[in-house]
């Protein structure tokens, strides 16, 4: 039978007064299909109630909680809803004229369990519009599995409630909720919306203005812990998600997703939390870094892996000295920085093993010793990467990386060029052609100018930090063992 109410819109409202008044009487308009406008008032300290109790309209269905976020007052509309479809607005944003009717008529169209409409981005004042996507299969129907797969492959996920347009039954049969939060629950729910792998539609008709508030709470200073704290819990809800084995056909879809909110994390994480302490300890106890290892489909996906980990599992690693800026390379002593690193690579410290003990493991656990040197240079040029803007700690690697190669061909500096060794070795890795320098009066000159050199080019880029380090360290590998 069908049912009675063809559209329930749901929409939560908070301190709304100047918005809410005109987005209800415009849904109210249309006369052509039958509808339940419901209203969360959650827990407003402005006029919103009282706007909201001026309007007569048997169709609009007000209800009232104490302030329990955005999710609570959507979660409370869903379970008294009665529609046979369901859409979800925000009190602040425009609408067309047809709006309803328009989305109506062509999700009976496409016979779909949830169509994906387009929208409009824009500024406070309702202007400089830009599409919300511009690369979903238009016109098309996918089953949701296919839609997660083309979502991660395009870089484009359109997680927006408003864009959707959704099948009560499809709702009910998979049991859907929001997770009750502050943020970013929205991601959660269109995963899920899509793993239950119905039948979607996309319908490129722009019916929906998004207006960027620079008043709203996600752009307070005191509102970025909580979005990072959010996004962690996306990411590890993606990852157990991926883990299913009904979902295995998108598993590796999911775990590259969760990467890039991974990467969203990050920037709140380094740039605009103030608990950072809090944030890296709820990270690294609910997400592995294991986990995000299969959503690795490119170079750049490691180094932000291998940044992450730095930043997030392996917090020794701030053990090290401050990064050295630009502006103190040219006024530092050069050869005691690399007399430094140099000691430091050979003799470990606390927390940093030595060259020496390096090779003396491997020939105590025996084995190919040549698969562990290469894996053993690949791993240290993918750090020295993921850490190319701090030159003590990349020249310590690279020097532990060259004494490796010295200890297992069984070749090391002695004699009169001991006190020369550390120079020696930074023009072996960095400039072999520079090599018969430093016994020249003008060495440490040209040395300097080696290493200015070297940090300027260094920092332009990690994968040229990368190469670098790795095609030299291959060639001296096989100069050490053609001895």
């Amino acid at each position: 039978m069908k049912p009675e109410i063809d559209v329930s819109v749901i929409i939560p409202a908070f301190n709304a007064q100047a918005t809410i008044g005109h987005l209800v009487h415009k849904l109210l308009s249309e006369q052509m299909l039958s509808m339940e406008v419901i209203v969360v008032d959650d827990g407003s300290t402005d006029e919103t109630w009282t706007i909201l109790s001026a309007i007569t309209d048997e169709r609009l269905m007000l209800i009232h909680q104490e302030n329990q976020g955005v999710y609570a007052a959507r979660n409370a509309a869903l379970a008294i809803h009665g529609g046979e479809w369901v859409v979800f607005l925000d009190a602040d944003d425009r609408i067309t004229a047809d709006f309803l009717q328009g989305r109506l008529r062509m999700a009976r169209e496409s016979q779909a369990d949830v169509t994906v409409f387009n929208g409009w981005r824009a500024d406070s004042t309702g202007y400089q519009r830009s599409p919300v996507h511009h690369k979903q299969p238009y016109n098309q129907s996918l089953t949701g599995q296919q839609w997660i797969r083309h979502c991660v492959k395009q870089r484009e996920w359109p997680h927006y409630l408003w864009l959707q347009f959704t099948r009560s039954a499809y709702i009910r049969e998979h049991n859907l909720r929001f997770q009750e939060g502050k943020s970013h629950k929205d991601i959660l729910w269109t995963i899920h919306l899509a793993a239950g792998n119905g039948r979607f539609y996309f319908a490129d008709r722009k019916d929906y203005t998004y207006i960027s508030n620079p008043e709203s709470i996600t752009h307070r200073q005191d509102y970025y812990d909580i979005r990072a704290a959010s996004y962690i819990d996306v990411i590890a809800d993606i990852l157990a998600l991926s883990a299913q084995q009904q979902h295995c056909a998108t598993r590796r879809a999911l775990v590259r997703h969760a990467l890039v909110e991974s990467r969203h994390f990050l920037g709140l994480y380094r740039r605009k939390v103030s608990n950072q302490q809090v944030l890296c300890i709820r990270f690294r106890t609910r997400i592995a870094c294991r986990q995000l290892l299969p959503g690795i489909s490119c170079l750049s996906d490691i180094f932000f892996l291998l940044k992450l980990a730095r930043n997030i599992y392996l917090p020794s690693v701030r053990g090290f000295p401050q990064p050295l800026r630009r502006g103190d390379v040219n006024g530092m002593d050069i050869a005691t920085l690399l007399t430094r690193s140099w000691q430091t690579a050979t003799t470990g410290d606390g927390t940093f093993r030595s060259a020496r003990d390096i090779v003396e493991r491997w020939y105590d656990k025996g084995g190919e010793l040549d698969r562990r040197a290469r894996r053993f240079i690949r791993l240290e040029c993918l750090w020295i990467a993921a850490h190319y803007r701090d030159t003590e700690a990349v020249l310590t690697r690279q020097f532990r990386l060259l004494a490796v190669l010295l200890y297992m061909g069984g070749y090391f500096l002695k004699g009169d060029t001991a006190d020369r060794l550390p120079e020696r070795c930074f023009i072996l890795l960095n400039a072999p052609e520079l090599s018969a320098l430093p016994t020249s009066d003008i060495a440490h000159d040209i040395l300097v100018a080696c290493c200015r050199d070297l940090f300027r080019h260094r920092r332009s880029s990690p994968v040229w930090c990368y190469r670098h380090t790795r095609c030299l360290s291959e060639h001296l590998y096989q100069l050490m063992m053609n001895r």
